[in-house]
């Protein structure tokens, strides 16, 4: 994981985990052998709006192309801002995906589809 991505899921999980030694715990968790620089720079740029958090949620782990394929969508909707995605595989989702970009999600599940 890059210094961008869990710059943003230290983000995400602060507004999350209200206890502070919790947090901190995640964070050193995942921090070792990071530049420490970058990381604060890219959760400055989150928190100031500069950069924003993608975050994709799926029943199964997509491959590297899809990734680079829903990457480039997206950058092509949003080319005025810089983003950084997460993605999270959650088998209670059925096929088809949910992208949380800030307070929009956009839900393709075959459940909301069908509706």
């Amino acid at each position: 994981m890059d210094e961008k991505t869990l710059a943003a899921k230290i983000y995400l999980n602060s507004k999350k985990i209200h206890d502070l030694g919790l947090l901190l715990l995640e964070i050193l968790k995942d921090i070792e052998g990071k530049d420490t620089g970058k990381l604060l720079e890219f959760y400055v740029d989150i928190k100031d709006g500069k950069t924003e958090i993608v975050e994709v949620q799926t029943s199964i782990e997509l491959s590297d192309a899809q990734k680079s394929g829903l990457e480039k969508k997206v950058q092509g909707l949003l080319s005025e801002k810089r983003l950084v995605f997460i993605y999270n595989v959650d088998p209670e989702i059925s096929t088809g995906l949910i992208v949380r970009i800030g307070d929009s999600i956009l839900d393709l599940t075959i459940n909301n589809l069908i509706k």
